[in-house]
C-alpha cells in the first residue's frame, strides 16, 4: 500500500532528525578530540612526547619541597644538543627532527624509570633527579647520558651522531626556587659548551657570580648604547693608510696619503673614550648595528667633502669604511650607502667598503648580491683581516675586491717569524697577478716597517706611522708643510 502524504512527511522529518543527531554527535566527538589534543599539547612536546617546561618546573618544585620531609639532594641536568642548527640548515628540518628524537630516546635510556626527562626548548632538554644522596651522583648520570648519546649505531652508518653539552646543578635546600636551580644548571651548561662540546660541567657558584656580574654589565652597556647616538656621544676618528712605495711617509705629501679609514669611537660618560672593539658585539646583540653603521657612513662621507673644501689637493682621496656581517645581509644597505653618498655629494668611486672574510660565510648568497650591488653603485671593495682564519685562494677570485688588507698579526710577527714573511710575500704575489692592491695593517714599529718594505709592501697602516685622529687633528696634520 502506498504511503500517504502525511506518512511521507513524518518519515522525512524523522530522517532529518536522525541525520541532525548524527551530525551533532560527530561534531561533539570532533570537538572532544580537539580538546584532548590541545590539552595534550599543553603538557607534552608533540615531536618527542616528553613533558614541556612548565610541567618539569612544577614537578621540580614538588621535589624541592619534599626535601623538608626526606633530606637528600635534588639535581637538574640541563642539556643542549650540539649542532642542531647546522643539521637543520645543511640537511633540512626532517633531519633535525630525527636528531631530536634520537637524542630523546638515548637520554631516556640512560635514566632511571623515576627520573623525569622534559624538552624545554628547540634543542634543550632537562632531567630531574630526585632522591640523591650526594651531588656527585648527578655527575655519574650526566656521564651515562653522554655515553649513550655518543654510542655509534652500526645499523645506520649514515645516521647523525648526536652529542650534547650538559650542565649539572644539585641542592639540598628546600627553599631554593626551581627556576633558580634550572638557571644554575643552564649556566654550567654554557661553561661546558665554551670549554669543549660533548662534556658536562658541575655548577660553580663563583663562576656563576662572575657571569651574572658580566651580564649585568652588558645589560647596562646596552642601555647606555641606546642613548649614545641621540646623546651625541659617538664620534668618528680617521686613521691614514699610507703609500710608502716611493719612500715618502709624509701625511701632507700628495702621494703619501692613500686613504683614511673611518673608525667609530664612543665618548662614554663614565668609561671614557671607547674603541669599537669594546662595544660592537654588544651593539650587534642589541640590534643597533644598522643604525650605527648608517651614522658612521653619513658622518664619514660628509667629512670627506669638508676636507675637500678646506684642503683642496691635500684632502684624502679615498675613504675606507667597515661593513659588518649584519649590515652586509641587510636589504636596506644599498639604499643607505647610496643616500649617504648622495647627501654628501661624494663620488662613489672614492668609497671602499671593508668586508672580513668571516663576514661572507653566513648568508653567502645575500652577501654576493650585496657586493654586486655595491660595485654597480660605483664603490670599491676590500677584503679585511685577510689570513685571520677563513682564507683560501678561491675566496680571492670569488670576491670582487680591489684591495686586500693583510691581518695585522702577520705584520707584528714579520721580524721573527719566517712563516709570516712567507705569507706576506705570497699575498703580494697574488695581489700583483690578480691586480689587487695589498695593504699591511698593524705596523707598530720601525723594524716591522723595514721588514715589510724589504718584502715589497707599498701600502701600510698602523700606529707607528699614524694613529687614528679626530677630524680636527687630521686636518691640521694634512695642512702642515711637507717640507
Amino acid at each position: 500500500m502506498p504511503f500517504s502524504a502525511a506518512e511521507l512527511a513524518a518519515g522525512t522529518t524523522l530522517a532529518n532528525l536522525a541525520t541532525s543527531y548524527l551530525v551533532v554527535t560527530d561534531d561533539r566527538d570532533t570537538a572532544r578530540r580537539a580538546q584532548r589534543e590541545a590539552s595534550e599539547r599543553a603538557v607534552r612536546d608533540m615531536l618527542t612526547g616528553l613533558p614541556v617546561r612548565w610541567v618539569f618546573l612544577e614537578q621540580l618544585t614538588r621535589s624541592l619541597a619534599g626535601l623538608r620531609r626526606a633530606p637528600g639532594h635534588v639535581a637538574v641536568l640541563f642539556l643542549d644538543i650540539d649542532g642542531l642548527k647546522y643539521v637543520n640548515d645543511t640537511y633540512g628540518h626532517p633531519a633535525g627532527d630525527r636528531l631530536i628524537t634520537t637524542c630523546a630516546a638515548r637520554i631516556r635510556g640512560a635514566l632511571r624509570p623515576a627520573d623525569l626527562l622534559a624538552r624545554i626548548g628547540g634543542d634543550e632538554f632537562a632531567v630531574l633527579l630526585d632522591g640523591l644522596e650526594r651531588p656527585e651522583d648527578a655527575a655519574g648520570v650526566a656521564q651515562r647520558v653522554l655515553d649513550a648519546l655518543h654510542r655509534s649505531d652500526r645499523r645506520h652508518r649514515d645516521a647523525l651522531q648526536p652529542s650534547a653539552s650538559i650542565g649539572v646543578a644539585a641542592t639540598d635546600d628546600p627553599d631554593l626556587p626551581g627556576a633558580t636551580l634550572i638557571a644554575h644548571a643552564d649556566s654550567a651548561m654554557y661553561r661546558a659548551k665554551r670549554r669543549q662540546r660533548g662534556r658536562y660541567e658541575m655548577f660553580d657558584p663563583s663562576a656563576y657570580a662572575v657571569q651574572r656580574a658580566r651580564s649585568a654589565e652588558l645589560e647596562q652597556l646596552v642601555e647606555d648604547l641606546r642613548t649614545a647616538l641621540p646623546g651625541d656621544q659617538l664620534t668618528v676618528h680617521y686613521q691614514p693608510v699610507l703609500d710608502v712605495g716611493g719612500g715618502d711617509r709624509d701625511l701632507a705629501a700628495t702621494e703619501g696619503l692613500h686613504a683614511v679609514e673611518a673608525l667609530l669611537r664612543w665618548r662614554h660618560p663614565r668609561r671614557g673614550l671607547l674603541s669599537a672593539d669594546a662595544f660592537i658585539d654588544t651593539a650587534e646583540r642589541a640590534g643597533l648595528l644598522p643604525r650605527l653603521g648608517e651614522w658612521v657612513m653619513r658622518t664619514a662621507c660628509r667629512q670627506m667633502m669638508l676636507w675637500d673644501e678646506a684642503l683642496g689637493p691635500r684632502a684624502p682621496r679615498r675613504l675606507f669604511v667597515n661593513l659588518s656581517t649584519v649590515e652586509l645581509a641587510d636589504p636596506m644597505l644599498i639604499g643607505r650607502i647610496g643616500g649617504a653618498l648622495s647627501e654628501a655629494g661624494l663620488d662613489p668611486r672614492r668609497l671602499t667598503l671593508e668586508i672580513t672574510e668571516g663576514g661572507l660565510l653566513p648568508e653567502a648568497e645575500a652577501a654576493a648580491d650585496a657586493m654586486d650591488s655595491l660595485r654597480e653603485l660605483g664603490c670599491e671593495l676590500a677584503i679585511d683581516d685577510f689570513g685571520a682564519g677563513y682564507s683560501s685562494l678561491s675566496r680571492l677570485t670569488e670576491i670582487p675586491a680591489t684591495t686586500i688588507k693583510i691581518d695585522q698579526t702577520f705584520a707584528q710577527r714579520v721580524r721573527e717569524d719566517p712563516s709570516a714573511a712567507a705569507v706576506i710575500s705570497a699575498v703580494l704575489a697574488i695581489g700583483t697577478n690578480l691586480d689587487r692592491r695589498v695593504i699591511a695593517e698593524g705596523v707598530e714599529d720601525e723594524e716591522s716597517l723595514s721588514a715589510l718594505l724589504r718584502l715589497g709592501v707599498t701600502h701600510v697602516q698602523g700606529y707607528h706611522l699614524a694613529r687614528p685622529m679626530t677630524p680636527a687633528a687630521l686636518t691640521a696634520a694634512l695642512a702642515a708643510s711637507s717640507g
